[in-house]
């Protein structure tokens, strides 16, 4: 909940940011608990499309290509891992914009639904092979075993302001019974 929020926060400052896990399981859910937020504030309509995530879209949402395409995308072909934002659902496709690597966003094309549903996720977290080569203002690292050394590096040095990690020590016990031993942050780094 703590790298959602701060991602949401550094986001919502204009900064460039980036949310990552270890594993796309990790990273689906890191970016359902954006969308949720994002829907509280209204930012993003109900979800209403699939996703091969697990996860659905809905109007405003930012989702991630992961299959290139014959798709025109508003002058080049869809790519893996393009930045799409939902501007419309419509039966049975999406209207959506690409962003361009400086930040704007093109003209709307159309992407069919089933195109979403089997090579589209939330584009909010990702794993830790979505930062290779970026570099962004702040970055936030979801630490659990599911990370590798080389990832570790990788996701804790994209930020050029800051790169903060998350790490996950254990289990919290549910509200009134006795908490759970926790790991030592640095045990679990060590570990990694």
């Amino acid at each position: 909940d703590r790298a959602a929020s701060m991602w949401l926060a550094d986001h919502l400052r204009g900064k460039t940011v980036l949310l990552l896990a270890g594993s796309n399981a990790e990273a689906a859910e890191l970016s359902r608990r954006v969308q949720a937020r994002l829907i509280q504030m209204g930012s993003v309509g109900p979800p209403q499309a699939a996703l091969s995530d697990g996860n659905h879209a809905g109007v405003g949402d930012l989702v991630r290509a992961r299959l290139n395409t014959e798709i025109d995308a508003s002058g080049r072909k869809l790519t893996n891992r393009d930045t799409l934002k939902i501007t419309a659902l419509r039966r049975p496709d999406a209207e959506v914009l690409r962003q361009r690597p400086d930040g704007t966003w093109t003209e709307p094309f159309r992407v069919p639904k089933s195109y979403l549903a089997h090579n589209a996720e939330l584009g909010y977290g990702g794993n830790v092979h979505v930062a290779q080569g970026r570099t962004v203002d702040t970055a936030h690292l979801l630490v659990t075993d599911s990370l590798s050394r080389q990832a570790l590096y990788v996701g804790m040095t994209r930020g050029r302001e800051a790169n903060t990690t998350h790490v996950i020590t254990g289990r919290t016990a549910p509200s009134g019974q006795k908490p759970y031993q926790q790991a030592a942050p640095e045990s679990v780094l060590a570990g990694v």
